[in-house]
């Protein structure tokens, strides 16, 4: 049975008040092995006393538990964040996105991510990454006055930083070990240009 509280004494309970008393959850993980950190993880494991530990059919041949307080946790809405090293979502998000669509409801969460994320911790690129960081809080805004985030914010928040060839060279030269697949490289002058 679940009595709705966490066996586990510690400051989940205070964790889950806020939860379920917000309006918009705010998910934020990088991308890990084509999926969520673990501690974004754990703590998702974590919100089950906001389940009844009864099975309801959802229609449609699928099943789930309710929400304990349907009136709080029904309409609540959520954004997830997501920063990764790759270029691109495709074969990357599809894991993220089913597991949000299993527990929100497909279409009833919002999404941003970011490909060609390692280039935003190089302090000497933000001039090609603050345009970014700015959209993502027009988008912020947007959803919150309007919620949903307008389709040319969202087409400025799938463009890659740079084009996926030079993404690709200068993010393997900055691990800083000699990649012996590339012998044709150009021993980091090209990523040095990109932080001029």
């Amino acid at each position: 049975t679940s009595p709705g509280e966490c066996v586990v004494q510690d400051d989940m309970a205070e964790l889950l008040q806020k939860y379920e008393e917000a309006e918009i959850i705010i998910w934020a993980t990088p991308l890990y092995q084509c999926g969520i950190s673990s501690v974004m993880k754990k703590f998702m494991e974590r919100t089950t006393p906001t389940l009844l530990p009864f099975i309801d059919s959802e229609g449609k041949g699928t099943y789930g538990r309710p929400y304990r307080n349907p009136e709080k946790m029904g309409n609540k809405r959520h954004v997830l964040i997501s920063t990764c090293g790759l270029p691109t979502t495709k074969r990357n998000y599809e894991g993220v996105e089913a597991q949000f669509n299993n527990l929100f409801g497909e279409g009833k969460w919002e999404k941003i991510f970011c490909i060609e994320g390692e280039l935003l911790g190089i302090t000497q690129l933000d001039g090609l990454t603050a345009p970014y960081l700015d959209l993502v809080k027009a988008a912020g805004k947007e959803y919150r006055e309007h919620s949903e985030i307008p389709e040319n914010i969202r087409a400025g928040l799938a463009k890659p930083f740079i084009e996926i060839p030079a993404y690709l060279k200068t993010a393997n030269l900055s691990w800083g070990i000699d990649d012996t697949r590339m012998k044709d490289m150009d021993g980091g002058l090209m990523a040095w240009g990109y932080m001029k």
